[in-house]
């Protein structure tokens, strides 16, 4: 008897090499997931959809047979990669946002997969914030939905992405991010060693600025932490680091750079620190989930207040607002002041059940 020839899934946008280490690990669950479905994996990963040729500039090209004709001539792996898919798996992360092309890129691959390729579509652990400020125009809302309306199930990673898609009509469901759940599969929700290190994260829309505004004005209190900016990833780093690595080593600012080489020195380097500062969605999980005292600067999207929403805590820190500093600082000093606690278990219990949304109906 011939053995059972397992499913092909697809998986775009892939973040397993790119960004950071809580991209990684976001990537990783959701391989390692689909793997144990009984799925063989087919990957595109987020840097070749970056960098499509004949990428769509307009809703008119992507509605124009001849230009799908050229796109996927001008793209045969992914047009093969569609072609061979029984399921088609977007990992939405944080890149659909606004008018760019990146956005474009994911919209229009996606919307090929189901509309052109009649394939089973999942996009899943995503943000969605088609319009980033008050003032863009509604018809931006409008032109995602008419991409996403196809999709057999979208599940956002935070509730007011969940919301929005909800208002948009589309077929959405509410889960949350992966990175916890996979913390959880690599076993590294132990006892915590508590050192008199405090970590940095970046973060899309912080201005990094602010880290030296807050070490000048906290001065000698500071004295006794080491102070670590953190970065890493298998390749092509976040390129908001990259600018603020290169003005730390302008700086006279004791703040070191510590470039770790693995998802689990990235978790246990935050396991481990005395307070995380970030503007990352992903750094502030780890650490909501590692028991780690953090203080969070909100983020280019509202995905950090959403994360804040749901953890209980005070919304995150505009870093444009004139007190942020003095705010910044009073929470570091609490932070920083705080002894060790128990993880809070119950609360990381239902995130990772939450998460499990992700692969329903899979």
């Amino acid at each position: 008897m011939m053995p059972t020839k397992k499913p092909i899934a697809l998986i775009l946008n892939d973040t397993y090499h790119a960004y950071h280490w809580g991209c990684y690990g976001t990537s990783k669950e959701i391989s390692e997931t689909l793997i144990g479905l009984g799925y063989t994996l087919e990957y595109f990963s987020v840097v070749k959809m970056f960098n499509l040729k004949t990428p769509p500039r307009t809703e008119k090209q992507m509605n124009d047979t001849g230009f799908r004709r050229a796109f996927l001539a001008d793209n045969p792996e992914l047009s093969e990669q569609l072609e061979i898919a029984d399921l088609v798996v977007l990992n939405g992360e944080g890149s659909l946002h606004g008018i760019n092309q990146m956005a474009f890129n994911i919209l229009y691959v996606t919307n090929l997969a189901k509309t052109y390729f009649n394939k089973k579509v999942y996009a899943m652990n995503m943000s969605l914030f088609p319009r980033i400020k008050n003032s863009d125009p509604l018809e931006i809302e409008d032109f995602y939905k008419r991409m996403l309306l196809p999709i057999d199930k979208i599940i956002l990673r935070e509730d007011i992405s969940y919301q929005i898609a909800q208002r948009l009509g589309l077929n959405a469901h509410p889960g949350f991010d992966l990175l916890a759940t996979h913390i959880k599969r690599r076993g590294v929700l132990a006892t915590k060693t508590k050192k008199n290190i405090i970590v940095l994260g970046g973060g899309l829309g912080l201005d990094h600025k602010v880290f030296f505004d807050l070490f000048k004005s906290m001065g000698s209190s500071l004295s006794k932490f080491k102070v670590l900016y953190l970065t890493g990833a298998l390749s092509h780093p976040a390129g908001d680091d990259l600018i603020f690595i290169k003005k730390l080593t302008q700086s006279s600012y004791p703040i070191a750079h510590k470039r770790v080489s693995s998802f689990s020195e990235w978790v246990n380097e935050i396991r481990n620190c005395r307070c995380l500062i970030s503007g990352r969605f992903h750094h502030t999980i780890a650490a909501q989930t590692l028991g780690t005292p953090y203080v969070v600067f909100a983020a280019q999207t509202p995905k950090i207040l959403a994360l804040c929403n749901k953890f209980g805590i005070k919304a995150p820190i505009n870093s444009a607002e004139q007190n942020s500093i003095s705010e910044a600082i009073k929470r570091i000093t609490t932070a920083l002041e705080s002894e060790v606690e128990p993880i809070n278990q119950p609360l990381i219990n239902t995130l990772i059940k939450q998460s499990k949304q992700n692969f329903y109906g899979l």
